[in-house]
């Protein structure tokens, strides 16, 4: 199975530590020294974002894509065939083209729903090689 490299684990653990901040800086405000409590927060969220980052991995396998990836301390794989993918979509932000990197976004059918899978920052090229095998039909 394919891994993101480490460069890009960064991109995990700041997304992870920005939303951290978003509780922390509140209760430091307005809590004075108990709002102290809510600082090992930060190291929690790093560790998430560290997790995520390590956990996400794609792989196409016998007609079938293989999707990893990390939440909340918890690793989710799909094993997708490839009659059962909806729709897809290649995602590259301005500052993502710069730096070679893209989401893919599959939805798959499950039962009678839909699933959203999505795979953050992963390499350009690899990104473009799973678009392709999506798009043959």
């Amino acid at each position: 199975m394919a891994r993101l490299s480490r460069r890009s684990y960064w991109y995990f653990i700041r997304n992870a530590s920005l939303m951290s901040l978003i509780v922390i800086l509140p209760c430091l405000y307005f809590f004075k020294d108990r709002g102290l409590l809510s600082t090992p927060l930060f190291l929690i969220a790093i560790l998430l974002g560290w997790y995520s980052g390590n956990n996400t991995g794609w792989k196409i396998l016998d007609g079938q894509l293989v999707l990893q990836n990390g939440h909340w301390f918890t690793r989710s794989q799909y094993v997708i065939p490839h009659k059962n993918v909806q729709s897809f979509l290649f995602v590259q932000s301005i500052w993502m083209t710069h730096s070679k990197l893209a989401h893919i976004r599959v939805n798959v059918r499950h039962g009678n729903q839909n699933e959203l899978i999505e795979i953050r920052y992963l390499p350009e090229e690899s990104g473009k090689e799973i678009f392709n095998w999506l798009k043959i039909r």
